[in-house]
């Protein structure tokens, strides 16, 4: 399992098996990329501006996982895809 915000802009995908997209809303993910590095609101949106957008990114999953809602959304998602790949081996 590998954990590569730009995955997709480094071709590290080509490497992969299966790709599962976390995505959150922009305002959200705009939030943490804030406080997690101590950035201005203008900083942190070049910086996702530097990323693919949502819309390709997504597109290019294997798997969707919608996060931003609720921590019980986020795992009852994760719960039904760990479920779905096991049933699939």
């Amino acid at each position: 399992m590998l954990d590569i915000p730009l995955l997709f802009e480094t071709g590290a995908d080509q490497d992969c098996n299966m790709v599962v997209v976390v995505t959150a809303p922009f305002a959200v993910r705009l939030r943490r990329v804030m406080r997690r590095r101590s950035l201005s609101e203008t900083q942190a949106r070049q910086l996702l501006a530097r990323q693919m957008n949502d819309r390709d990114r997504n597109r290019r999953a294997d798997h969707l996982l919608r996060n931003g809602l609720s921590r019980g959304h986020t795992a009852r998602q994760l719960k039904r895809l760990i479920s779905t790949l096991e049933n699939t081996r």
